[in-house]
């Protein structure tokens, strides 16, 4: 019990180092969480570019592709008449530059077409692709309207009906709808990694006193068998690491309570403590093998990036 006692006084003595390294690890999860969640791809949105449309035609052609524009992307406006556009490009202001010259209803889907609609994108863009399919796709959809019979008018607002038709799909797999992912998902994904860190970093150190062999023949020649004293340590080790397990749950509960207190974030914190076991066995190893304090640091990323 004394050796229980004695760890604990001693981590309380380290307890701003130890929040220090709880609070980085914390803000890095949050921070590697919303990114992740953002960018997955089961929960794919439509991105919005920054298109500038100069409309020199100012036909109910050239207007139904402008509102069509305006529809799917941000509009932005240019000075064509000086060379800031290109300046506009180069800085990533606008994406793309569409000019609409005068005589595109009239020839917008003849052989010389590109004459009366001319476009502007970095050379090393991804999206020009995108944007250029889109336009081509509303003005064949208002080509096909005119050639099956139909008046300008109607051409346009029927093009304009299929372009607004929006698809709502699932992802399946083995003929079973898959859960996407939340935000809390990718919380407790990245758990290994902060755990770890955690526990290593803050832990480690005092473990390592306590493997000091003056320390160790210390309690050699007293009255306490080695056994207990590990036993002790290991208790005392289980404490700490209850601490900053629960100070994780509190975060995610502070996050994302209403996802936390589900079924799903029943597993993912049972999940989680078994986990924490894991990472308790790993501490108590790292902190017998290493015999300096730089090692430590080594050891957790090293470890927690190859589990997480």
């Amino acid at each position: 019990m004394q050796v229980y006692k004695t760890f604990l006084k001693i981590s309380l003595k380290s307890i701003f180092s130890a929040f220090a390294y709880i609070i980085a690890f914390l803000t890095l999860s949050m921070l590697i969480t919303q990114t992740g969640n953002k960018s997955d791809i089961s929960s794919f949105v439509s991105e919005k570019m920054e298109v500038a449309v100069v409309d020199n035609d100012h036909t109910s052609t050239s207007k139904a592709l402008y509102q069509y524009v305006a529809k799917k992307h941000h509009i932005k406006t240019v000075n064509m008449k000086d060379e800031t556009w290109r300046d506009e490009l180069f800085y990533r202001n606008v994406d793309y530059i569409v000019i609409i010259e005068k005589g595109f209803e009239e020839n917008y889907n003849s052989s010389n077409s590109s004459e009366y609609m001319k476009s502007y994108t970095n050379p090393d863009s991804n999206t020009s692709f995108i944007i250029r399919s889109e336009l081509e796709t509303f003005l064949q959809n208002l080509n096909y309207y005119k050639t099956a019979g139909f008046s300008e008018k109607e051409s346009i607002e029927k093009a304009q009906t299929v372009a607004n038709i929006h698809v709502t799909t699932d992802f399946k797999k083995n003929e079973k709808k898959i859960e996407q992912p939340t935000a809390m998902s990718y919380f407790f994904s990245f758990a290994p990694y902060v755990l770890l860190c955690i526990l290593i970093n803050t832990i480690g150190p005092m473990l390592m006193i306590w493997n000091r062999p003056e320390i160790k023949t210390r309690t050699e020649i007293s009255s306490l068998s080695m056994s207990k004293r590990n036993l002790a340590l290991i208790g005392a080790v289980a404490t700490c690491a209850m601490v900053v397990f629960f100070i994780y749950l509190a975060t995610c509960i502070g996050f994302f309570k209403e996802d936390f207190f589900s079924l799903r974030g029943f597993y993912y914190s049972i999940n989680a403590f078994l986990y924490l076991l894991v990472c308790i066995s790993a501490t108590y190893l790292v902190a017998q093998l290493s015999h300096k304090l730089n090692a430590l640091s080594m050891w957790s990323n090293g470890l927690g990036l190859s589990t997480s």
